[in-house]
């Protein structure tokens, strides 16, 4: 843990003895706060989201009186991960800061109920695999992942994500977000210019800018949004780029309530077979999880396989494609899990 906490303090020091005005920022506070937020799970010190706030006051709390300068210090080094890009999550930097400020840090203070859906859903799965305390993990089977120029041609050659790539291409170097939202939007100018730029509807904008942000092509400060990461490494055509964009943005792009999409997929990944609909439904649907319903889950086929996450097979059956099989991959490995590759056999690809 040291290791990793260190050199994120040290970047954290530095950006703060240049920040005018100078920022409340102890050492120890932040070694404590980042600490804490290791021990929730975190596999990254700079990837927060709201309810990662929550959960790590909570955590503080049970510790008693904090010091006074905790919060100070906690919204230096919220400041720092936004304005200097090291913010990994796709939250948005402003309810990120609000929840920092708002956070009830006193002894005793209010249980966080609730949780992020795939968060959720993601519970379950880890202890099938094994990955949740006192535990012993299922080693997976490998897979074979497809080529990457594959992953990246297929990848790009999805409308949403091609459209969400466009539009943070328009928005460099950057444009105003709007002032009076708590979330982050492109102001009615600029999503009114966007629009005419991309020809479409106001409305459609909002959404690509929604995947956009999701997939890392637009990163937001308070007050700016601007091409992200992966969009430069997108434009810079470094392997795997489009293929993570699409990834990441995936559930966006679905815009589907709840962890549906992402348990089918995980169900088709970890089977490594093809399975019908009823199949899913059982393994997915409202016997395995209370609150999906068939509907639910046929409904996500439908959208997995217009973002080519699904391929429709013989007989109604469904497998995840390469790029459904990059998404699950990716996502287990942020959580912890290990996902071993096997190589192809040259002579089963002739």
């Amino acid at each position: 843990m040291t290791e990793r906490l260190l050199p994120a303090i040290s970047a954290c020091v530095d950006w703060a003895g240049e920040a005018e005005p100078p920022p409340v920022l102890e050492v120890d506070d932040l070694a404590l706060l980042l600490g804490v937020h290791h021990d929730c799970g975190a596999h990254d010190p700079g990837d927060w989201t709201v309810d990662d706030v929550h959960e790590v006051a909570a955590l503080l709390r049970e510790r008693g009186e904090l010091p006074d300068s905790l919060r100070g210090t906690w919204l230096a080094w919220c400041d720092h991960l936004v304005l200097s890009g090291r913010l990994q999550s796709a939250e948005s930097p402003r309810r990120l800061r609000a929840a920092v400020e708002r956070v009830d840090l006193s002894p005793g203070g209010p249980v966080r109920s609730g949780s992020d859906p795939l968060a959720a859903a993601a519970g379950p799965l880890l202890d099938r695999l094994g990955y949740q305390e006192d535990q012993e993990p299922v080693p997976l089977p490998a897979y074979v992942p497809a080529p990457m120029t594959e992953l990246d041609a297929r990848a790009g050659a999805c409308p949403t994500l091609h459209r969400a790539a466009r539009l943070a291409a328009w928005v460099e170097p950057n444009r105003l977000l709007c002032p009076e939202s708590d979330h982050d939007a492109l102001c009615g100018e600029d999503t009114a210019r966007a629009a005419d730029a991309l020809d479409t509807a106001p409305e459609e904008v909002s959404f690509l800018f929604t995947v956009a942000r999701s997939a890392g092509l637009v990163r937001t400060t308070y007050l700016h949004a601007m091409p992200g990461p992966a969009a430069h490494a997108w434009a810079w055509e470094l392997p795997g780029a489009a293929a993570d964009a699409w990834a990441d943005g995936l559930a966006a792009m679905a815009a589907l309530p709840g962890p549906v999409p992402f348990l089918v997929l995980a169900e088709l990944f970890l089977s490594g077979q093809a399975r019908t609909a009823e199949e899913l439904v059982r393994a997915c649907g409202p016997g395995a999880v209370p609150e999906v319903s068939e509907e639910h889950v046929r409904r996500a086929l439908e959208v997995l396989v217009s973002l080519d996450a699904v391929e429709g097979i013989d007989q109604g059956s469904y497998r995840a494609s390469g790029l459904g099989d990059h998404y699950v991959a990716r996502h287990l490995r942020a959580a912890g899990v290990e996902v071993p590759v096997a190589q192809p056999v040259p002579w089963l690809s002739d």
